[in-house]
């Protein structure tokens, strides 16, 4: 009897850290999607007038941390010359101390060096605008059922 509640218990465990693994992948997946939505559509947001991170590489990203540990990161080169600073950007705000530590974190980021080259103003209103069109129905089209 001992014998079978122990390959019971070891079964029990095993199908909880596979539901586990399931709801991290699932997770990831979605911040994924997410983010890439989010640079999309700042990157579409801008017009002819502020359009230099389409013309400089690595001006435009995003990062995925869980737990303060990045898990993936994306630049936006568009074929150009990396001459932004998005990486090194996302390298300063991921570990700073307004990042939260526990959980998942995704960070989208506009490098914007040199100042010369870009509105500041502008930038503002694109991210604000992305964040806007995020809404309660989107969530259920990008965050899916856990897959075990």
């Amino acid at each position: 009897m001992q014998n079978q509640i122990t390959v019971n218990q070891k079964k029990i465990d095993a199908l909880f850290k596979k539901s586990l693994d399931g709801i991290n992948h699932s997770c990831v997946d979605a911040m994924v999607d997410l983010l890439e939505k989010g640079v999309i559509y700042c990157l579409g947001s801008h017009d002819m007038k502020h359009h230099r991170h389409l013309e400089m590489g690595d001006s435009y990203g995003w990062v995925l941390l869980k737990d303060g540990n990045e898990l993936k990161r994306k630049l936006y080169a568009e074929g150009a010359e990396a001459q932004g600073n998005a990486s090194t950007a996302l390298n300063e705000v991921s570990k700073s101390n307004a990042v939260r530590t526990s959980g998942y974190t995704g960070i989208v980021l506009a490098g914007m060096h040199p100042i010369t080259y870009f509105n500041v103003r502008f930038e503002f209103y694109a991210m604000r605008q992305g964040m806007k069109e995020l809404s309660a129905e989107d969530f259920q089209t990008i965050f899916k059922p856990v897959k075990l």
